[in-house]
């Protein structure tokens, strides 16, 4: 005996050991009951037991093992499906009634399916099921029966009105007695019937129409015609109405009491296709209905499924506007054809008018042409008279031009006579300044290369100011070179493309030592907006911001030099507008002078001049190049206070850009780290901080010495130190020794002077220098190092070194042959390369060195170009010729004007050096043609 329970499981009891054995779920047994609430049980034909649970599961009992078996009765989309009861029909397949539908279960093929509503079935929630002795499947549920042929599947349907208790019953009170009667429990009792006596048939009933509407407004009957209904709509078979009454709503019902739920369908025959099926709305709305001739049908739909048509059909006409109807076309036909006629008369009656106003026009106009013949005649013979004048006016004039024939010869005489001036002006300065750098190349030469031996202090302070005169005096030859090139409009500006940046830090590096010299700080900043590449000359932009700075420097005693480059304007039509400015807090300008300021040869003050020297050519060549280049020069001047000269040059974005893949990775790095900043001026404080800013460093900013070691005692997060040399009240030297000593040590980076050797000398005190101005680039680099492994980091310290070293040609081995007739220049060439380590060749002119090529291979030949027999563009064609791109030529001449660089390279030389000849150039040439050569 099994028993089924309500959250226990199931219970069986052996009647011979009088034992129960209780039976629950175990997630943790394998074959354990599937569900503790059991809702029913069944022992089929085979004398299996069948076990149904509110999971919707149905289980299996298996004697021999003791174990459930689950099977799954519902599609994986369907949940949440108790089984109420279990029923098996004659063929052996299992009926399940749950709450969402009627389960057909096969135990051999275990296929199931479910009928629900949609199939037929009169609710979801079933009850009970019961197969009759007919083979048909009856369902008990919460509104009503329903019987289903398993062969047809088909449903059929029963409600309250065939006389059932009522529409809901109870679950699993169904069963069949032997005699085939089939008992149904409900909430008002059960029903017994024998389903053999069930007679089927039709339920008929009646479908009226109930109400008529014309743009939603119901229609009432008159008998006097003011409406279109004459009696009842139930009772009407036929309606018409207008075209103007073509909205209209019909209502209907089915007469049906035994049930309520029923579906309707219409249609409109002459208008709809085919039915409409709506439910249970009973209502059908038309709009803008064309004249006709329609029946109205509706059908309704009883409890069993079965369709009922309604026998009183409405005729429906709507008779068209009168505009539509044949007669009144014809009408508008006939009265188009009058309006046709009535204008063809018009208009042939205009052209006649019309023909007789030309006519009298005609002849008005004839008369006038004929006065105006006359007057034309008259005219004729006036023109004749002033024909003759003009005749003898053209004599006159011919004269004239022949007189101005005359002037514009004598004018273009001049004119190749000032050219020829011109450009014998511009020949003896070339030959001046060759004639002049000659021997000074010698002077510089010598004094640069005792300079590298050993002299007392007195000796080398000698040394220098010699030097620093052949320098100033070949800075006149160039500012005059550079104003007779712009007076004769023969200068032309390269367009190249070149790294603005590189430009400003080979500028800093210039002045750099002569700033420090001063005791000035000498600063830089270039805006991030700008591009990394423009287009333009760089030599010539270099030689006006030379010229500014040179003069800030020059001028200032104490304080500062600021240079600063923004982008001020950038346009697809006028390109990129940059803009620099060159600030100092020198001695500045008296308002009086300002005028004077760009005139040549001209110098704002005559004690200026004795204190300071220059050609006063030197602002006049800035100001012509910054208008050749498309901008303006200005200048703001407080005198004692300083100047300001600011001007802008039109160039064009360049297509090249860096790579900073690098910066990127080390940005990223050090990002979010606490840097304090120790600055000595509020401009080193705004740039220092702009970069730090675009490094996404935290950045402190401390202006004093004490500042500096209250914020490192209070932000124990702070990571690292930068301060300059020149602080407020100290130095950085100090501050680094404090910051050593305290308990809470930082590294320090120490941003000083060029030449100051102080983080070499104590180095233990910083992880990094930096010289100043410092590159942004530098700066992260040392940033990055001292953050990321500050330990084995080496100082940014150069030592003074001599800058001829004999090691320099075991590191750039070259075999060298000289061409150069003047024997000052022959010893100083030999000297600096003898210095250098090298044993070199001389030749005195360019037959020799043919001959000496001739006889042994050589690298590099050091060609002079103006010499006797055969000149240095002479030898150079030669060699060309007759040993191809070998050897490496570097040119050697007094001849410093940019065509004369251009000359000697299309010559076929390879690189290009002005004397006097610098020790740095000669090293640096030699560098680049060692490289070249062994590629």
């Amino acid at each position: 005996m099994w028993f089924s329970t309500y959250g226990d499981g199931i219970d069986s009891y052996d009647p011979e050991t009088k034992q129960f054995e209780h039976h629950f779920n175990d997630p943790l047994v394998p074959g354990s009951l599937c569900n503790n609430i059991v809702n029913s049980l069944l022992t089929d034909h085979s004398g299996r037991l069948w076990i149904g649970t509110e999971d919707g599961k149905l289980s299996l009992y298996d004697p021999e093992s003791g174990k459930f078996i689950a099977k799954n009765v519902s599609d994986k989309q369907v949940t949440d499906n108790p089984i109420i009861s279990i029923s098996q029909d004659h063929h052996g397949i299992l009926w399940l009634a749950t709450v969402k539908g009627l389960i057909r279960y096969d135990p051999e093929t275990e296929q199931h399916k479910r009928y629900t509503t949609e199939d037929g079935l009169i609710n979801n929630l079933t009850q009970a099921v019961v197969e009759d002795n007919q083979g048909m499947i009856w369902i008990s549920t919460a509104a009503g029966l329903s019987m289903f042929d398993p062969v047809r599947k088909k449903f059929k349907r029963y409600s309250a009105g065939y006389g059932l208790q009522a529409n809901e019953f109870k679950q699993k009170s169904g069963y069949k007695d032997s005699n085939g009667n089939l008992y149904f429990g409900g909430v008002n009792g059960f029903n017994k019937f024998d389903p053999r006596l069930l007679i089927p048939g039709e339920h008929r009933f009646p479908i009226v129409l109930t109400n008529l509407k014309i743009f939603n407004k119901n229609i009432k009957v008159s008998s006097d015609g003011s409406t279109p209904l004459e009696k009842d709509i139930s009772e009407t078979s036929s309606i018409t109405l207008s075209h103007d009454q073509s909205f209209i709503s019909l209502e209907f019902t089915a007469l049906d009491y035994t049930f309520s739920g029923e579906k309707y369908a219409y249609i409109l025959e002459g208008f709809d296709k085919e039915w409409n099926y709506v439910g249970s709305n009973n209502s059908a709305v038309y709009t803008n209905l064309p004249p006709g001739n329609y029946t109205f049908k509706v059908k309704a739909q009883n409890f069993s499924g079965s369709w009922t048509e309604g026998t009183n059909h409405l005729s429906l006409t709507i008779t068209p506007p009168f505009w539509t109807i044949w007669w009144f076309q014809i009408l508008c036909l006939l009265l188009l054809a009058w309006l046709v006629y009535a204008i063809y008369r018009y208009r042939v009656n205009a052209i006649i008018a019309q023909k007789a106003d030309l006519e009298k026009l005609v002849e008005q106009r004839t008369i006038v042409v004929q006065k105006q013949a006359e007057e034309l005649y008259e005219q004729s013979e006036h023109l004749q008279s002033l024909n003759e004048e003009l005749q003898a006016q053209s004599e006159e004039l011919r004269s004239q031009t022949d007189e101005l024939f005359i002037q514009r010869e004598q004018e273009q005489s001049a004119r190749e006579e000032a050219e020829r001036a011109n450009q014998a002006k511009s020949i003896f300065l070339a030959t001046m300044s060759h004639e002049i750098r000659t021997p000074m190349n010698g002077v510089i030469g010598m004094t640069a290369l005792l300079s590298e031996t050993e002299l007392t202090r007195e000796q080398r302070d000698y040394t220098r100011t010699i030097a620093t005169s052949g320098e100033a005096l070949l800075n006149v030859i160039d500012d005059i070179l550079d104003y007779s090139k712009i007076e004769s409009g023969n200068i032309d500006l390269e367009k190249q493309e070149f790294d603005l940046r590189v430009v400003m830090e080979e500028i800093m590096d210039l002045f750099a030592v002569q700033a420090s010299k001063k005791n000035i700080d000498l600063l830089y900043f270039i805006e991030d907006a700008l591009p990394d590449y423009i287009i333009g000359d760089s030599s010539r932009l270099k030689q006006i911001l030379t010229n500014l700075i040179n003069n800030a420097i020059k001028f200032t005693t104490e304080g500062e030099v600021f240079v600063h480059v923004q982008k001020l304007v950038e346009s697809s039509d006028y390109g990129l507008n940059v803009g620099f400015s060159v600030k100092d807090s020198g001695i500045g300008i008296r308002p009086d002078q300002l005028p004077n300021l760009f005139k040549a040869f001209s110098q704002v003050d005559s004690s200026i001049n004795r204190k300071y020297g220059g050609t006063g050519l030197g602002l006049v060549i800035c100001e012509r190049l910054v208008k050749i280049m498309g901008g303006e020069i200005v200048v703001d001047s407080v005198f004692g206070q300083g100047s300001v000269f600011s001007f802008n040059i039109q160039t064009q974005t360049g297509q090249r850009s860096d790579e900073k893949v690098m910066e990127t990775v080390k940005i990223t790095e050090v990002s979010g780290k606490r840097i304090l900043l120790v600055a000595g001026s509020e401009t080193n404080q705004a740039i220092f901080k702009k970069y730090l800013d675009g490094f996404k460093l935290i950045t402190s900013v401390a202006f004093s010495e004490r500042e500096a070691l209250e914020m490192v005692n209070e932000n124990k997060l702070i990571e690292l130190v930068i301060t300059q040399m020149k602080l407020t009240g100290s130095d950085g030297l100090s501050l680094a020794q404090l910051l050593k000593n305290n308990g809470n040590a930082k590294p320090v980076i120490l941003l000083h002077a060029a030449g100051d050797d102080t983080a070499f000398k104590f180095p233990e005190l910083f992880v990094g220098s930096l010289t100043m101005p410092v590159k942004k680039s530098a700066l992260l680099n040392a940033i990055h190092r001292a953050l990321t492994d500050h330990k084995n980091m080496s100082l940014n310290l150069v030592s003074d070194v001599k800058i001829l070293d004999n090691h320099f040609s075991e590191q750039f081995p070259l075999k060298i042959l000289v061409a150069e007739d003047n024997l000052v220049n022959q010893k100083f060439i030999q000297y600096v390369l003898q210095k250098l380590g090298y044993q070199i060749v001389m030749a005195d002119n360019g037959i020799e060195v043919l001959k000496k090529l001739s006889e042994t291979v050589y690298d590099v030949i050091l060609m002079d170009i103006q010499m006797p027999e055969m000149d240095g563009f002479e030898a150079t064609r030669m060699i060309r010729k007759e040993f191809g791109p070998k050897p490496y030529i570097i040119a050697l001449t007094a001849n410093a004007m940019q065509e004369d660089r251009n000359n000697c390279l299309l010559a076929g030389m390879n690189d290009y050096v002005a004397k006097p000849i610098k020790l740095e150039v000669i090293k640096e040439v030699l560098r680049k043609a060692y490289k070249i050569i062994s590629q």
